[in-house]
């Protein structure tokens, strides 16, 4: 069998080919996922991919000694994947200590927050439904705030 057909049980059984998915990027490095730039300033540097339709991959660079603003949001479950470095997450009421290897699961509405203590770059890729751009998602930047929403 040629390595680009299909068969029942492959993976790639939707009607297109291996040839068709590697030439839409869908097998990225860990380390470079390509995308817009969304933010690079003296905290972090921000990456998202938006090639699928449902699902956004985001990367972050935060940079030594910095923090993320920290943020919630209702209807919003995200995966954190730790690369590189090690630091502290916030997730609600909780402090984590995280480093490469690590993976996180984010539960819908919980804050979260990533802290770099260290003196290197803290990388970490994460996964999200790509709605939360849209006008159904609330966003909230404190956990105080994200307590109240809660409540409502």
């Amino acid at each position: 069998m040629n390595s680009n057909e299909i068969h029942a049980s492959s993976p790639f059984n939707d009607g297109w080919t291996r040839e068709f998915y590697k030439t839409r990027a869908l097998v990225l490095d860990i380390n470079n996922i390509e995308g817009d730039v969304v933010k690079d300033n003296d905290t972090y540097l921000l990456k998202d991919n938006k090639k699928l339709n449902n699902l956004i991959l985001s990367s972050t660079t935060l940079k030594p000694k910095k923090e993320t603003r920290g943020h919630s949001h209702t209807g919003q479950e995200e995966i954190y994947f730790f690369i590189h470095g090690q630091g502290k997450m916030i997730l609600d009421e909780t402090e984590l200590t995280v480093k490469a290897g690590d993976v996180v699961l984010i539960p819908d509405g919980a804050f979260h927050k990533v802290i770099n203590e260290c003196n290197e770059n803290l990388y970490f890729v994460c996964v999200f439904d790509g709605k939360r751009y849209g006008e159904s998602t609330t966003y909230t930047t404190t956990l105080e705030s994200a307590d109240q929403e809660k409540e409502l």
